[in-house]
Order: structure tokens, then C-alpha cells, then sequence
């Protein structure tokens, strides 16, 4: 589970945030400056914790409950599901509380430390 978790985030970190940045450069409305780099990473940090949640409500309902209450993965996604699927996303608050500006600084310090030293990615 905690490797899922890790593919998920990153795929919703990096890729997305790659992807998104490209975007917002290319409405001719963003410049590569800190507050493309800000929008892409918090963007980027919604669309992470967004893929990461339902796997980290499962995990978290797991390990809490008793010994033999899931027989597998599948097992809880049901019970979860079973209450509705916004219960997949308990806790996004305060995940992305914690995510978010992490991303943010990462990227942005990434991306300053990618401009002073003169490489620049093309759009």
C-alpha cells in the first residue's frame, strides 16, 4: 500500500505538474515566473493528494481495524464504498495540508534554482 501511495503522489507531483506548467505557458496569459511556478505546484498538488486519498483511507482503515475484518484490498474498498464514495476522501484537508506546501516549495525552489543557472525548457 505505501508503495502505491508513493507511485501515485509522484505521478500527481511530477507529471501533472510538468503537464500543467506547459499549459499555463502556453495561453500566452503565464511567463516561466513564480507565479506559474506557484499555480502549476499547488495544481499539482490538489491533482496528488486527489489520487493519493482513497488509497490512504484504505490503508489507514486497515490497519486500525481488528485482525480478520478484510480479507484483502478489495474487501475494504467495498466497505468504504459501501457508505459512499466521498468516503474514500475523508481527510483530504487535511492531507493537502501537508502536501501542498511541500509541492509548492520543491517546484519553486526547483524551478528558481533551474533559472539561475541558465537552463531553460522549451515550450
Amino acid at each position: 500500500m505505501a508503495s502505491t501511495r508513493a507511485v501515485l503522489v509522484t505521478i500527481g507531483q511530477i507529471a501533472m505538474y510538468d503537464q500543467i506548467k506547459q499549459n499555463l505557458l502556453a495561453s500566452q496569459y503565464f511567463r516561466d515566473n513564480m507565479t506559474t511556478h506557484f499555480t502549476a505546484s499547488i495544481s499539482a498538488a490538489s491533482v496528488a493528494t486527489a489520487l493519493a486519498q482513497p488509497v490512504d483511507v484504505m490503508k489507514t482503515r486497515m490497519m486500525n481495524a481488528a485482525p480478520g475484518t478484510y480479507s484483502g484490498i478489495l474487501a475494504c474498498a467495498k466497505d468504504i464504498a459501501s457508505t459512499g464514495l466521498t468516503s474514500f476522501y475523508k481527510g483530504f484537508i487535511p492531507a493537502f495540508t501537508r502536501l501542498g506546501p511541500q509541492t509548492v516549495l520543491t517546484f519553486m525552489f526547483f524551478e528558481q534554482f533551474r533559472l539561475r543557472f541558465g537552463h531553460t525548457v522549451p515550450v
